[in-house]
């Protein structure tokens, strides 16, 4: 399509300025952002929200997640995977980012006590999963022998 050839008054101009760059509306009065706060005190934590599912959801590999914002390692949004939580309690301290969390029937979000082991690195849990020995050093906690 050629360009130059359509002449546009300077209102047409403005007017497609203001289209394609959006309206701007005026910034709101002190007395407008009171109101409004007053008018919202209250009404949006997450837990009255309709989409709230009482801080668990699940990941796409099938992991349930668990919303614990204070979590060391929680995720940028405060998420933690369930089933460290569950051994953190049992063995009473933090999993290191290091040690590995195995699902012994491989249903991941089958976070039972004596359906998780927990491995002190990849390696170990590679070892386990090719059916190798593995040294019991190697192993943090398991599930099997509770």
């Amino acid at each position: 399509m050629p360009t130059g050839i359509y002449r546009r008054s300077e209102e047409q101009k403005k007017q497609i300025s203001r289209t394609l760059m959006g309206i701007k509306r005026p910034p709101f009065t002190k007395e407008h952002k009171e109101k409004l706060s007053k008018s919202l005190k209250g009404k949006y934590r997450c837990s009255e929200h309709s989409c709230w599912k009482g801080g668990f959801t699940m990941t796409d590999q099938g992991y349930i997640l668990k919303k614990e914002i204070n979590h060391p390692f929680a995720n940028t949004i405060g998420y933690i995977r369930e089933h460290r939580l569950i051994i953190e309690q049992q063995i009473n301290r933090y999993l290191l980012p290091t040690e590995i969390c195995h699902h012994i029937n491989g249903i991941r979000n089958d976070n039972r006590i004596d359906n998780l082991m927990v491995f002190v690195s990849q390696s170990a849990h590679k070892k386990f999963e090719k059916g190798k020995e593995i040294n019991q050093s190697e192993i943090v906690y398991d599930g099997r022998s509770k």
